[in-house]
């Protein structure tokens, strides 16, 4: 994830572009847990309150893993974008800036 802009502030935005084919259902266990579903090419600003998130991502595709991490939000804009990227070892999550399955 990366920062777009400061804000300060209690609650932290957070817009997801889905780069992928399918639905991404996005997982944040924290200070809220909440549950997400952004359609294929679909961008979305999650509102969450500031603190420390597990984060699970999957789409609805069965040779696609699902990707997890974790999250500090301190009140400021962040941008994610989750994308699928194969090779000839597994499908693989990047955990950073840009999230592959």
């Amino acid at each position: 994830m990366e920062r777009t802009e400061h804000r300060g502030g209690s609650i932290s935005y957070v817009e997801v572009f889905n780069d992928t084919s399918y639905t991404l259902t996005l997982l944040y266990s924290g200070e809220d847990s909440k549950h997400f579903e952004i359609g294929a090419g679909q961008t979305s600003t999650l509102r969450l309150r500031n603190g420390s998130y597990g984060v699970v991502a999957s789409i609805s595709a069965s040779d696609v893993r699902y990707c997890a991490g974790t999250e500090e939000l301190n009140g400021d804009n962040y941008g994610d974008t989750y994308r699928i990227s194969r090779s000839t070892h597994s499908n693989t999550y990047n955990g950073h800036r840009h999230n592959a399955f």
